[in-house]
This record gives C-alpha cells, structure tokens and sequence, in this order.
C-alpha cells in the first residue's frame, strides 16, 4: 500500500514541468528573504496609519503582482514548511486593494498576530509596531 502511494506520488511530480519547480524555488527563495526585510522596515506606525497614497500605475501593477505571489506562497506555506501566516499577512500589506485597512486591522487585532509581529521586529532591532 505504502509502495504504490509512494509510486503515485513519483509519477505526479514527474508529470510537472521542470519550468514549474524552478519558478516554485525561485518565488520561495525570493519570499524568504523579501518578507523579513519588509516587515523590518515598515515604519513602526504603519498599522496605525489611516490615509495611504495611491501608488503610480506601474508601482500599482507591481505592488498587487508581489502581494499575489506572497499570496500564493503563503496559503502554500499554510501546509508546506515555511512561515504562512506571516507571509499572507504581508502580502494583504503590500497589495493595493478595497477594504484593505480594514481587513488588515481586523487580522492584527489578534494578540497572537500582533505578538508573533513584535517578537520578529525585536529579534531584527527594530521598533516594535504601535497599535491602536
């Protein structure tokens, strides 16, 4: 039984392209060294904040092309090794989209979001977030 689990298994990763793993390993490799580096240097103010600017058009396109990504990869993180959560919250940071201020309060009004958050910005020596 276990053998022709493990075979099934062999013949649905053989049935992937190449060109889809490499793009898988590059977007993790991409989001783990990205979603340390944004969460340190968004300002410690940022969830307090009520009015943001509207990005140009092409920083626009950019900005939800890397939220979908983080997106992605963080629902993937959810059942694969990896820091899911973190990484769908920084991705509904970083998106341009409406309702965003209040769905990203509603997340971060959790004390385990909002310490796990803290606990991060204090092992990078950044000041902990202000919130409301």
């Amino acid at each position: 039984m276990v053998d022709e689990y493990l075979d099934f298994i062999k013949n649905a990763l053989k049935a992937v392209p190449s060109d889809f793993w490499l793009a898988l390993s590059l977007s993790s490799l991409f989001i783990l060294f990205f979603i340390p580096w944004y969460l340190k240097n968004l300002p410690e103010d940022y969830f307090i904040q009520s009015v943001s600017q509207r990005p140009t058009r092409v920083a626009y396109v950019f900005k939800n092309l890397v939220a979908v990504v983080f997106f992605v990869g963080g629902v993937l993180m959810l059942f694969l090794p990896g820091q899911g959560l973190l990484t769908l919250l920084a991705a509904l940071c970083i998106g341009e989209y409406p309702g965003k201020s209040k769905l990203v309060s509603k997340i971060t009004q959790s004390e385990k979001v909002r310490s796990g958050l803290d606990k991060f910005r204090r092992r990078v020596n950044a000041k902990p977030f202000l919130w409301k």
